[in-house]
């Protein structure tokens, strides 16, 4: 039976990568506002939206800093 171990850690590649995918994130999420804003009034709930473009970020700093070890 193999252990798995993991850990976050971040190297010189990896913050390569979070340095134009975060920012990249954030303009996105400045667009999604102006896209989405004829929706504000609708009885739709937009925060579903929103958090998944939230959890989008995660998942690059999740890939970009994650270290799995078996």
């Amino acid at each position: 039976m193999t252990a798995l171990s993991a850990a976050v850690r971040l190297d010189a590649l990896g913050a390569f990568f979070l340095a134009w995918s975060l920012p990249m994130i954030l303009l996105g999420s400045v667009y999604a506002v102006g896209h989405l804003r004829p929706h504000f009034t609708s009885k739709r709930h937009l925060g579903v939206h929103y958090a998944l473009l939230n959890l989008t970020a995660l998942s690059f700093v999740l890939v970009y800093t994650a270290d799995l070890r078996i």
